[in-house]
């Protein structure tokens, strides 16, 4: 009786456990998909179970097979050293597979983790994973320098971007994530108000299916944090952003927009310097001040393009000398241009006519 109660007891036991963990999923959506580790320079021990957690093998080289339906439970330990860039766990797949759960109980067992332990913690870990449609939870909010850079790079059946808690971030920690996820057609939200050096470099690179960025709530930037970020997307026509300084001393949003939407609309807070080009506002699009919600228009017919900083008017691919009128009619005065471009300063805010040529444009400061 004693041993019954005993075996009972720890059956109990193993349900409880399996129950509260949050193990990392694998689940086939059709037939012959199949997983398997690629570990490039390390031993990292990560174990997997086909039978809800009931008993456990070890993950190899040798892939999993699984039909349609399967689950696989997948935990780990440590690996033997800290990751780098050329020492990480990489998985490859087959077939159609959406992950779920905590990605974490690779690396604490049980998924129920909030603090990645080292420096490239996942690094690349779905890279070149065409079969992945889903991604796991991202559950932790205390982040390590490049811990999930290239996280998902070129996983391009990936529809659904999990959740991104953190609000402090680290260097390069979200670097290339979602680079080259051409299904991906709705970004994540991206809380974190403080930034780090390179943190959102390249995160959205060629998203073909982006139509709008997520919102971008910090007030200050950091080196390089946003450069590249949606490079490539043809198809973003909208951003929303909260700083109000460029970061003119390094290119914080260094091309940041090259290649997106030809049309498209620009938040911004009233006193964000409005300067255009793919490496700032894309030229073409409207610009909405947060403040006021007034809105300017940036692009003329012939290519010709006005935008303003402060009380000074800014004018490129102009083909004539420039005139600037106040509404009523006065001339405020002329400047010549220079390989198409030209700039004057106006005595106060208001409305006004800048005149290139044939072309007329009425602009706000």
């Amino acid at each position: 009786m004693k041993k019954l109660f005993i075996l009972l007891y720890l059956q109990l036991a193993l349900c409880c456990t399996t129950f509260a963990a949050n193990y990392l999923t694998f689940t086939a959506e059709e037939d012959n998909s199949s997983f398997w580790i690629v570990e490039n320079d390390i031993n990292w021990n990560i174990f997997y179970s086909l039978d809800n957690g009931e008993t456990w093998k070890q993950l190899t080289n040798e892939p999993v097979s699984l039909s349609k339906g399967d689950r696989a439970l997948l935990k780990g330990e440590e690996p033997d050293k800290k990751p780098s860039w050329t020492s990480y766990l990489n998985f490859s797949m087959t077939g159609l597979i959406a992950a779920s759960g905590s990605v974490m109980s690779l690396v604490d067992g049980n998924g129920e983790g909030k603090t990645i332990p080292y420096d490239y913690c996942f690094y690349s870990l779905f890279q070149d994973c065409t079969s992945l449609t889903q991604a796991p939870e991202l559950p932790a909010t205390q982040l390590a320098e490049r811990c999930y850079q290239c996280m998902f790079l070129k996983c391009e059946n990936l529809k659904q971007a999990p959740e991104l808690p953190a609000t402090q971030l680290t260097q390069s920690c979200y670097q290339g994530m979602f680079m080259g996820c051409s299904s991906l057609t709705k970004a994540p939200e991206l809380p974190a108000t403080t930034l780090a050096n390179n943190c959102y470099q390249y995160m959205f690179e060629d998203c073909e299916s982006l139509t709008q960025a997520p919102e971008l709530p910090a007030p200050k930037l950091e080196k390089a944090c946003y450069s590249f970020m949606f490079y490539g997307c043809k198809n973003l026509s909208r951003i929303k952003v909260a700083f109000t300084d460029w970061g003119f001393s390094s290119p914080y949003t260094y091309s940041w927009t090259d290649n997106v939407a030809k049309n498209g609309t620009f938040i911004c807070p009233k006193n964000l310097p409005k300067i255009y080009g793919e490496t700032h506002i894309p030229d073409g699009w409207t610009v909405i001040q947060e403040e006021d919600s007034s809105t300017e228009a940036v692009a003329a017919t012939e290519g010709t393009m006005v935008h303003t900083s402060g009380l000074i008017i800014f004018v490129r691919n102009a083909d004539a000398d420039i005139e600037v009128y106040e509404v009523g009619g006065k001339l405020i005065g002329k400047v010549r241009t220079m390989n198409g471009e030209a700039q004057i300063t106006v005595p106060q805010s208001g409305i006004y006519l800048v005149k290139a040529g044939a072309q007329t444009l009425k602009v706000a400061l």
